[in-house]
């Protein structure tokens, strides 16, 4: 069964505690969750950089302190990550009432970081840079590096419900 490292990245704001409460009742051994709470950059893109160069699962999820994962989302993605173990696995959000992904397209606008689960393969993975559309240039990098991704129809997040 796949391993994940779940990384969130904090400013530290109270709505993390919810975040982490929708996280910790899903993990199985052998998972870790790296948080990573300061303020050095907006977006908490360098902190995911350092965090992904810890992350011992088999696959990496990412989420924001304000952001939750729904009960069952980590069952989704095992199963969905055991069938296609070295790709990129790209699932569904809720997103101010929309669903995202409204069709299999890595683009700006249709991805968002809560969605996506790598493989752990350092040096197939994008980088997070500076601005705020980060998440689709870690994507899209990524998915040149390992690859089309798995599209799956499930729903695994709500954003900014906390």
């Amino acid at each position: 069964m796949p391993t994940l490292s779940i990384l969130v990245a904090s400013s530290g704001r109270p709505s993390l505690s919810r975040t982490l409460e929708s996280i910790t009742p899903q993990m199985i051994a052998g998972d870790e969750l790296i948080v990573d709470v300061n303020d050095d950059a907006p977006w908490g893109h360098k902190a995911r950089n350092r965090m992904m160069q810890r992350a011992k699962g088999d696959f990496i999820c990412f989420q924001d302190d304000d952001d939750i994962y729904l009960p069952g989302a980590f069952e989704r993605i095992r199963a969905g990550t055991e069938r296609d173990f070295n790709r990129v696995h790209i699932f569904r959000m809720e997103y101010f009432g929309q669903i995202l992904w409204t069709e299999p397209v890595v683009r700006e606008g249709n991805v968002s970081t809560q969605m996506f689960v790598v493989p752990n393969e350092p040096k197939k993975l994008g980088a997070w840079g500076t601005v705020y559309e980060s998440d689709f240039y870690f994507l899209r990098d990524t998915v040149k590096l390992l690859g089309d991704p798995v599209w799956h129809e499930d729903l695994i997040a709500h954003y900014r419900v906390a």
